[in-house]
């Protein structure tokens, strides 16, 4: 975190030094957001982290992977995108969204209960899906490229997940006992919060800052459900059981526990 926070302030310098007169380019072009414009924000941190790794030699340092910032990273799907919409110079609606669905399936060869120098094909598939959305509203004040900014927003998110097994080899090749499919209670959650933090627009249109946010989420999750099949030498039972759930309420500051740098880009 320290490197971090000292390429933000390097980066906030130069962007001091290279700054025009006033808040209009050399082109004209309105430095800060106008009312009707849009923004898309990002999570800055992957940037800055990558760029100090640059400079302090880190040898398995890697691409920054881009994506939304989002106090709640346990809303299930999370978020993936987030934008804005200026009502006015000093007034903004916040929106963030995802909704996410994957699918995997794993194979595995194993030898043939009936004829041991051949194999079948066990299979494994899983599927998760996960919808989260955010809306809100953003205040901002100052006059200057340091915009100070404060608000309030509210999200509800659900995800779920279930797995299936299809064996190669009957039940009553193998004996025992063996899971048929899972299915993991479903998760519904809502939270609201307020924030407050800063942005600096380095160049017209385009702004690094952070956020530190505040708030409360309640969480409840649904029962879960496992059937497995045995087989006695006789006869094939499958039995179906449950898992409780559960449910959380928590009121804290932001999950990542830290001041969350941002990049805005309007248009």
């Amino acid at each position: 975190m320290k490197k971090v926070t000292m390429i933000l302030c390097a980066v906030f310098v130069t962007s001091l030094m290279m700054a025009q007169d006033g808040l209009v380019s050399k082109r004209g072009i309105n430095i800060l957001p106008e009312a009707g414009e849009w923004a898309i924000g990002i999570d800055a941190s992957p940037i800055f982290e990558y760029v100090g790794n640059i400079f302090n030699g880190t040898m398995d340092n890697s691409a920054p992977v881009f994506q939304s910032n989002s106090e709640y990273q346990d809303v299930p799907g999370g978020f993936a995108i987030c934008g804005k919409m200026m009502v006015d110079a000093n007034t903004a609606y916040r929106a963030k969204v995802r909704i996410g669905l994957n699918n995997t399936s794993d194979r595995t060869l194993v030898p043939d209960a009936t004829e041991p120098e051949e194999f079948v094909e066990d299979e494994s598939k899983t599927s998760n899906f996960g919808i989260a959305l955010g809306a809100g509203i953003e205040k901002r004040r100052g006059s200057s490229r340091v915009q100070g900014v404060y608000g309030a927003e509210a999200m509800i998110g659900f995800g779920s997940s279930s797995t299936e097994e299809i064996y190669g080899n009957d039940i009553e090749d193998v004996g025992g006992s063996r899971p048929v499919s899972s299915k993991s209670g479903s998760t519904v959650m809502f939270g609201v919060n307020g924030f407050a933090g800063i942005e600096y627009f380095v160049a017209p249109k385009v702004s690094i800052g952070g956020e530190y946010t505040w708030g409360l989420s309640i969480m409840s999750t649904g029962d879960d459900e496992f059937v497995t099949e045995t087989y006695d030498g006789t006869n094939v039972d499958t039995t179906t059981s449950d898992s409780a759930g559960g449910s959380s309420f928590s009121l804290d500051t932001g999950t990542r526990g830290q001041f969350a740098m941002k990049a805005n880009f309007y248009f």
